[in-house]
């Protein structure tokens, strides 16, 4: 995650982390680095339902295409 931010910040990862240590923020990182890998895993683990049907939804149905509108 600090060699991440780092990399958008144009720092290395050890002086991200000396940067977070100065300003007494190494548990908010901690804290974000958790909660980012709990909601990948609820995002997952969980069974997509149709509330009105109760079927169950393939994830393939719900991507969106990320191009404009007439571009390919």
């Amino acid at each position: 995650h600090l060699a991440e931010m780092g990399a958008r910040a144009g720092q290395s990862a050890q002086q991200v982390r000396k940067a977070f240590e100065r300003n007494s923020q190494m548990p908010a990182v901690r804290w974000d680095v958790r909660k980012a890998k709990a909601l990948a895993w609820l995002v997952d683990s969980v069974q997509l339902v149709d509330a009105e049907t109760g079927a169950s939804i393939s994830r393939d149905d719900l991507e969106v295409s990320t191009t404009a509108e007439g571009e390919e």
